[in-house]
């Protein structure tokens, strides 16, 4: 995990860009901007758990914070915080932390187009200049490790420029259908690259015309969410069952979903019914289809009951012959995941 420390004066903008960071990853509900939390960024291609911190003084930070890098933000409307940030935040951010990484930040850039388009109005209102990119540039002169960057809460995309991180799990008994899913989705989204479904791989979802990177995984055993391995930061789990196979439903029913709220509670759950294209072979020749040994289909209205049953949990339908049902699956688990994406503090994970 990258520890990441965001720090300076108040009212610089700090609580602005994290809160512009968490509505441009969650654009269905206004985010919470909390002191710290967890999140994903992606680097080079790879998909990094990052904690974030938020620190307004030097004296709540401590040697057991231990941070990857710091975010020093000044606001390039107060020349002041600039020099609080060349004159003691930096000094006292080597003397706390050594040679960390220091990235200092000039927030609110947008206002310097305000200040060249009126600028006796610029003036009247806020008293004096916005400070130059030059200037705040020669602090990095200064010994140790510091990069400038300047961005505003206004534009979002300057705060995150990565789309949304989705994580999605695939959970239900082995043979019900997760990996021709998975395939299906990855088919469609990609034919001249399909990943080994069987593992973890990213993805892609689109909602409202917007592209959103996911995460998926897959498993057939519920000791591999009682013991941890799938990810906390989980932020939906997709219940499958067959319609051939009504034990299936009944483990969804007994063992899966009563698993997952309790390890994970909060985490939206999709109860999945897969083949559903069996239901016309069914109705098209019964006699065949009960002589060949399977189950009488599992009606819809039936899932969907047992759905209703649970608090958090909806319910959907998909064949993986119909890659149309599939991509409105991994839709309709993307937009709970982003309904009810959890922020999570720290302290409740330590």
């Amino acid at each position: 995990m990258i520890r990441a420390v965001v720090v300076g004066d108040a009212g610089v903008g700090k609580a602005s860009i994290l809160f512009s960071y968490l509505l441009e990853l969650n654009p269905y509900c206004s985010p919470v901007v909390s002191d710290a939390f967890v999140t994903h960024v992606e680097v080079r291609g790879r998909i990094h758990e990052t904690s974030i911190s938020c620190y307004r003084t030097l004296e709540a930070l401590d040697g057991s914070t231990s941070p990857d890098v710091v975010v020093l933000c000044f606001d390039v409307t107060r020349p002041e915080t600039l020099r609080t940030a060349q004159n003691k935040w930096i000094p006292g951010l080597r003397s706390a932390f050594g040679d960390v990484p220091v990235v200092l930040t000039g927030l609110k850039a947008d206002f310097r187009e305000a200040y060249k388009i009126h600028k006796g109005l610029y003036l009247s209102i806020v008293g004096e200049k916005p400070v130059k990119r030059k200037t705040a540039r020669k602090v990095t002169n200064m010994p140790g490790n510091i990069r400038y960057m300047e961005c505003s809460a206004y534009r979002a995309q300057e705060v995150t420029a990565k789309m949304a991180i989705i994580r999605i799990v695939f959970v239900g008994d082995e043979g019900v259908g997760k990996a021709s899913i998975l395939f299906a989705h990855s088919l469609e989204r990609n034919p001249k690259s399909v990943p080994n479904v069987l593992q973890t791989f990213i993805s892609k979802v689109t909602l409202r015309d917007r592209t959103h990177e996911t995460i998926i995984s897959s498993c057939s055993s519920v000791e591999d969410i009682k013991n941890g391995r799938l990810c906390s930061l989980t932020d939906v789990f997709v219940v499958c069952y067959s319609v051939t196979c009504s034990q299936s439903l009944c483990s969804a029913m007994t063992k899966w979903i009563p698993s997952i709220q309790s390890y994970y509670p909060n985490r939206p759950i999709i109860l999945a019914g897969t083949k559903i294209d069996e239901r016309k072979s069914y109705d098209a020749v019964k006699a065949a289809y009960l002589a060949s040994g399977k189950d009488k289909p599992v009606k819809k209205r039936k899932g969907r009951k047992i759905a209703e049953n649970f608090s958090n949990v909806t319910y959907a339908e998909c064949s993986s012959r119909d890659s149309y049902s599939v991509e409105q699956l991994l839709q309709r688990a993307a937009k709970s995941a982003l309904a009810t994406r959890v922020t999570i503090n720290l302290c409740a994970m330590m």
